[in-house]
């Protein structure tokens, strides 16, 4: 073999060595970021497990901004006040990006100040609700919050990155989603399928039993399968070309659980 002839090859096998990570890299990245920060840990092994009575509103995806006005969030406080919510779960993603908390942490002074101007954004800041943060994706939510505080009459607390829950006779597995596959090409086969084929790969890969709901983010599109027992929240912000529903969200009342818009209220 010429050597003009053995460059071409190993020329060729670079190419389709940079062509495999690249096609890893857009299906996986997510987990693989995950997994260097943690290991092969199932974030819903060790999850804390909380049982709740009162109705339960599941909001994923808000991608809360530095300079937020609030204006896109103002559908969230009448619906909660109309539907008498008495839990919010946060299902990741909460921030647009980890740099927004550790700059309001330093402009306004501390965690509990964030947490203020958190709430207030949302609308929620005078409510009586409880707040639960599951910790999304590594590139908008900084992964190390440690928050269990009260201000005014809510309260707020972060639970790590999978919270397991009884609502009413429903058990529930909540997780943002940025373990199972990546964003963009999770958005991407989602809104072709138009089914939440994630969702049953994570209950699938880890042998959730079928009584036990499990409700994700991450892909920002809205569904719910009531046979299969999944549902995504959805997501808060417009996206490119496939534009699903945004201000969506789960909730889990007494009777039943179902997607919901918020802006009904």
């Amino acid at each position: 073999m010429g050597i003009v002839e053995m460059l071409k090859r190993r020329k060729k096998a670079i190419i389709v060595i940079v062509l495999v990570i690249f096609f890893i890299w857009s299906c996986f990245g997510d987990p693989i970021l995950y997994i260097v920060l943690n290991g092969w840990i199932n974030p819903c092994t060790y999850a804390a497990y909380i049982s709740l009575e009162g109705d339960t509103l599941f909001l994923g995806d808000l991608h809360v901004r530095e300079d937020e006005s609030g204006e896109r969030f103002k559908c969230i406080r009448p619906f909660i006040l109309e539907n008498n919510v008495s839990h919010l779960v946060l299902v990741g993603d909460v921030f647009d990006d980890p740099n927004v908390y550790y700059s309001l942490k330093r402009r306004l002074g501390g965690e509990e100040a964030v947490v203020k101007w958190l709430l207030k954004i949302l609308g929620l800041d005078d409510l009586k609700l409880n707040v639960y943060f599951i910790i999304g994706g590594i590139v908008h939510d900084p992964q190390n919050l440690n928050l269990n505080l009260t201000v005014n009459n809510v309260h707020f607390q972060t639970v790590g990155k999978c919270l397991k829950l009884k609502i009413y006779d429903y058990k529930v597995i909540a997780l943002h989603g940025d373990v199972v596959i990546n964003g963009p090409i999770g958005f991407i086969i989602t809104g072709i399928l138009n089914k939440p084929v994630f969702e049953h790969l994570f209950r699938t890969l880890n042998g959730i039993d079928e009584n036990i709901w499990v409700i994700m983010a991450h892909t920002h599109i809205p569904l719910i399968d009531y046979e299969g027992k999944v549902a995504n929240t959805g997501g808060w912000t417009r996206t490119p070309i496939i534009q699903p529903p945004t201000k969506r969200g789960v909730l889990i009342t007494r009777g039943e659980i179902k997607l919901v818009n918020l802006e009904d209220a």
